[in-house]
């Protein structure tokens, strides 16, 4: 028996075809002889009678040899018959669930086999060919950890330095083992495979308008089994720039991008790229995504006027007049012709500019270097050229001279706005631009604080229209907004969450002073509450009504102030800020009232006493 459990099958086959006469009288090495035989042509002769006869004695020994040698022969339903025959006479007898398991895994049922072999586990844990025969039926079923874990036990019960023939066995586990990591690797992948393959159909079937959070759910499934589909990967970052996950969606089309072979889907990626790193204002990493799509052809007008107005503002001239040629090419307008020649200006050198002010007598000729306020003169006076200011200028003031002067320009001479010229044009259109606001329904006194969209004034203290403003109000002529009141914050130059916020609490604010309020200071709203001893929440509520309005820098504080409108409450109060704007910023400081002839009276009392309007009760 130790030759078996050795592992030394040859030897142990050896050993009993050399005493096979001995097998009828010695159980024993019956026992050793059956477990030996694998195969039909090992089965010795003396095996079947033998077997025959300890099967009519009810050993169990004897229906389990019977159980191998009928597997052997091919007669399954045979076998199991005797197996089951061989369990019932000793439950305890590994062997017979060792061949049943055996049996049924040739009949291709392996799932009966494992029932079989884990109880012969149970039955006895030192078992080298149990837990073997159970890894590979794990192995079978796809239990890849499972039959991992029955070599290894395997392996440690099969001692390999006990004989040449474990070792080989040994190494024919160890193999498996390692054969076992690759199929896992394998069934996973394939697993994944079809994973994806099972979501994208899903996913798929989502497809048109709908539910764009269980889109977004679906597609992050989807992403997760297919990690590297840059196509998935760019619709998951759509799908996110819809549902405001702006940071998401950056950095789904970086990773996406450099995967997309499709032109239109890689045009598309950059331009809703642009559109997520402008949410965050990230210009630069908008400009970047910009000038990848235009360096892939890109051909939509709105995309590249984006890319234009950006590089503009990053004073990038030479590519944005590049760009906006390309634009022009694709769609011309009038507006764009202007700006190609307004970037033509801002092309040039310091040196041109002055030569060209000097020649036009709007700076010293003696003059050596350009100041920014030369170069933004500059600017307004091509400005007004390409409006028609010259020939306005001609004109409109006949006779007069030094409106203009002649230059030759290539090989012809050309008309060239002076700065006397200039100035009459910009006083016949700052008076145009006054009465263009006053038709907006804009008081004159209001006309004249107006800002642009980036806060700058569009009128000097002298009423005349700024640089900045004769730009606001040229496309204030071509239906734009682009002025602010007084209670208006900037919106321009801001991230799209910052313009939208702005816009949202302009319109509040506009809606209040409709209402009837005015806006006061945080200061004047402090002084207010030492004035008045009113605690902040009786203030705020009826009826005094105050309001406040919080925008991104700043809580503003507004004031109910026109009869008609207001609580006599409000009133009353928006007369202190009055008398505070009027430099009566006093505050009484004594704690009691003055009597009649001057004796002591009660309390001094302000708009509030003990946290509440004061009605003259106690």
């Amino acid at each position: 028996m130790s030759l078996l459990s050795s592992g030394d099958r040859g030897s142990a086959l050896v050993f009993c075809s050399e005493n096979g006469a001995k097998a009828g009288a010695d159980l024993a090495l019956l026992k050793l002889c059956l477990e030996a035989a694998e195969e039909k042509k090992e089965l010795p002769e003396f095996l079947p009678p033998a077997c025959e006869k300890l099967a009519q004695n009810g050993e169990a020994a004897g229906f389990a040899c019977l159980c191998k040698i009928h597997r052997l022969r091919g007669h399954n339903d045979i076998a199991l018959a005797n197996c089951r025959k061989a369990i019932a006479a000793d439950p305890l007898y590994q062997l017979s669930y060792l061949e049943a398991a055996k049996t049924f895994s040739a009949a291709g049922r392996t799932d009966k086999a494992l029932e079989y072999l884990n109880t012969a586990v149970g039955i006895s844990s030192e078992n080298y060919k149990a837990h073997y025969l159970l890894g590979e039926a794990r192995e079978r079923t796809g239990n890849y950890d499972g039959a991992a874990s029955s070599y290894e036990k395997a392996l440690k019960t099969l001692k390999p330095d006990s004989s040449p023939a474990n070792l080989k066995k040994a190494g024919l586990i160890k193999k498996k083992l390692s054969g076992l990591k690759n199929r896992k690797r394998s069934a996973l992948a394939r697993e994944k495979k079809n994973k994806a393959a099972r979501c994208r159909s899903e996913y798929s079937s989502l497809a048109g308008p709908g539910d764009v959070g269980k889109k977004y759910r679906k597609a992050s499934e989807c992403l997760s089994y297919s990690p590297s589909d840059p196509e998935l990967a760019a619709e998951l970052a759509g799908l996110a720039l819809d549902l405001g996950k702006y940071e998401e969606s950056e950095a789904g089309y970086k990773k996406a991008l450099p995967g997309l072979k499709n032109r239109e889907k890689k045009l598309e990626a950059a331009h809703n790229l642009a559109k997520a790193c402008l949410r965050l204002n990230k210009t630069p990493e908008a400009e970047k995504a910009l000038a990848m799509a235009y360096a892939a052809g890109d051909r939509e007008p709105g995309y590249l006027k984006t890319y234009a107005e950006i590089l503009e503002d990053s004073r990038n001239y030479d590519k944005a007049l590049e760009v906006r040629t390309y634009l022009n090419g694709i769609k011309p307008e009038r507006e764009s012709l202007e700006i190609i020649e307004t970037l033509k200006d801002k092309k040039m050198t310091s040196q041109e500019i002055l030569e060209d002010l000097q020649r036009r007598g709007a700076v010293n000729s003696g003059k050596k270097a350009l100041e920014p306020q030369d170069k933004t003169l500059f600017l307004a006076i091509r400005l007004a050229e390409r409006k028609g200011a010259l020939e306005q200028v001609r004109n409109k003031y006949q006779g007069y001279a030094n409106l203009y002067v002649e230059v030759l320009e290539g090989k012809e001479f050309g008309r060239k706005l002076t700065l006397q010229g200039y100035k009459f044009y910009l006083r016949d259109l700052s008076q145009a631009a006054v009465r263009f606001f006053e038709k907006k329904a804009i008081r004159l006194t209001e006309v004249f604080k107006l800002r642009t969209l980036y806060g700058e004034p569009i009128f000097t203290p002298k009423g005349e229209l700024t640089d900045e403003g004769i730009q606001a109000y040229f496309k204030a002529l071509n239906g734009e907004k682009s002025w602010l009141m007084t209670y208006e914050e900037a919106i321009a130059g801001r991230s799209r969450e910052a313009e939208e916020e702005a816009e949202s609490v302009n319109e509040a604010v506009k809606g209040l002073l409709m209402a009837g309020y005015m806006e006061m200071s945080e200061g004047e709203y402090d002084w207010l509450m030492l004035a008045t001893d009113c605690p902040d929440y009786v203030l705020k509520a009826s009826p005094c009504n105050i309001k406040t309005v919080k925008s991104r820098e700043r809580l503003r504080y507004f004031i109910c102030n026109q009869e008609g409108l207001c609580t006599g409450t409000a009133i009353k109060l928006s007369l202190y800020i009055s008398k505070y704007r009027d430099g009566n910023t006093d505050i009484p400081k004594e704690k009691r009232a003055t009597a009649f002839f001057g004796a002591g009276g009660g309390p001094a009392r302000k708009f509030c006493y003990k946290n509440r309007i004061w009605n003259g009760e106690e």
